[in-house]
């Protein structure tokens, strides 16, 4: 089995088709599943990338805000 390595380089072994040390995880929740996670680890509403620290999440969304003309 591989050595542990660090999100990035798990995302990037597995997406290569390489053998990683464990399967990379992603972390979507129901609005109140998400709740009572924070809250059962004790964390504010506003604390999710605590939350996505405590439970090993390798992945990370990354938005940008539309800048463009309005559409509708």
């Amino acid at each position: 089995m591989p050595k542990s390595m660090t999100s990035k380089e798990r995302v990037l072994t597995t997406i290569s088709h390489c053998e990683a040390d464990r399967v990379p995880i992603n972390y979507q929740a129901e609005e109140s599943i998400d709740h009572r996670l924070k809250a059962h680890f004790g964390l504010g509403p506003d604390d999710t990338e605590e939350l996505l620290k405590i439970l090993d999440v390798d992945f990370r969304t990354v938005n940008a805000v539309y800048r463009g003309p309005v559409l509708h």
